[in-house]
């Protein structure tokens, strides 16, 4: 019996910088970041066999460490059914401006990414504060409005008029802490070509890599 390809049929991998394949299938943590309005956002996500499910926490204010719904402002989650499209896809770096900007240290020589594509399966968004129903409903977030404070709302229909989704990514599994850095693209005939170089998800290399 191939190992290889048996534990390949109950996983999800990437190719890593060092050229090893890398099992996802874990939960990956975001640190706190600027959302570019004047807020902050938190996300992790949980990789189980090709469903990605990304949990996206907003605050108004940066939150400490140890917060997690503590102080939110909304929460977004989602599922995406991942593929792997067993392809490496030019990339360049860019800042939170989307400016070319240098590579994570160790990755200045990474000039390609794992080509994955995603499909929304699963989407909900619920707004904890007034001001954030206001914005919403402002803005008529997801094409619609109604927005009430606390209540969920279902969106998989607003994600799947997007299609399915270009993603690349990057995997660093130079230590048994592994960061991943990725773009998304709402075009899916094609991958982006732009790397953002701040913030990635992380966690423990304690899976299957070969």
């Amino acid at each position: 019996m191939d190992t290889k390809s048996t534990v390949k049929e109950y996983g999800f991998f990437l190719k890593g910088i060092s050229g090893k394949m890398v099992m996802f299938d874990r939960t990956w943590y975001q640190d706190a970041r600027p959302d570019g309005n004047g807020g902050w956002t938190k996300s992790y996500r949980t990789m189980s066999g090709n469903e990605l499910t990304t949990t996206i926490i907003t605050y108004s204010k940066k939150p400490t460490n140890n917060d997690m719904y503590k102080g939110a402002a909304m929460i977004v989650t989602f599922v995406q059914l991942l593929t792997y499209d067993n392809i490496m896809v030019p990339i360049s770096w860019v800042n939170e401006k989307n400016s070319p900007a240098s590579a994570p240290i160790g990755l200045e020589n990474i000039q390609e990414a794992n080509g994955c594509t995603g499909e929304v399966i699963f989407a909900t968004a619920t707004p904890l504060t007034w001001k954030m129903t206001f914005g919403l409903n402002y803005i008529k977030f997801g094409g619609t409005k109604g927005w009430k404070c606390g209540a969920t709302r279902n969106l998989v229909t607003f994600f799947q008029s997007f299609g399915k989704m270009k993603g690349c990514v990057v995997v660093d599994d130079r230590t048994n802490i592994a960061n991943v850095y990725d773009g998304i693209s709402t075009d899916p005939s094609k991958y982006p070509t732009t790397m953002p170089n701040y913030v990635p998800h992380s966690g423990p290399l304690n899976g299957i890599q070969f």
